[in-house]
């Protein structure tokens, strides 16, 4: 069907492009030269990783350790002295937050996978303002946030989600 409708406009499919990602059903699916399409548990697309069981874990992993590894490789500027504690909040949610925002508003995500996000920017937060972690200096990721100005990452992530679904 999709075929049909994309040649009234011109266009054709792919075949040797297709990847099929079966989420809830069993059903085959055949080119139009009567092959199966094997099914795959995971593809990578538009920058995400779907899942044939659907969950989301996986990617936020995947996203952490990219935004991980983003924010040690900038390590230099978060430890220059000249450059202003709201800059390099600026530069941390330009830079680093906004990637790992991308994507997961349309997906659905569990409270620990908030929490995940939520401790990944604290940790960025203690770590460009000298703030040791909570069990040696005893200040809270809250508090932390408050100095920085800051709200919670899983809190500017659901606000995105509930404008995406109206």
């Amino acid at each position: 069907a999709v075929e049909v409708c994309g040649a009234e406009y011109g266009l054709a499919i792919h075949w040797g492009k297709v990847h099929l990602v079966q989420v809830g059903t069993q059903q085959r699916v055949k080119t139009p030269s009567n092959d199966t399409l094997p099914p795959q548990e995971s593809m990578l697309y538009l920058g995400s990783t779907i899942h044939a069981n659907g969950t989301f874990a996986c990617e936020v992993s995947r996203k952490l350790g990219t935004a991980a590894a983003d924010f040690k490789s900038l390590s230099n500027v978060w430890k220059h002295a000249e450059i202003s504690m709201k800059r390099k909040i600026y530069l941390l949610d330009s830079l680093i937050l906004c990637k790992l925002r991308y994507g997961v508003a349309g997906a659905w995500l569990s409270k620990s996978d908030l929490r995940r996000m939520d401790g990944f920017h604290a940790r960025c937060l203690r770590q460009m303002m000298r703030i040791k972690p909570s069990y040696i200096s005893r200040i809270s990721n809250d508090t932390v946030r408050q100095r920085a100005g800051q709200g919670k990452l899983s809190t500017s992530i659901r606000r995105a989600q509930l404008t995406l679904l109206g």
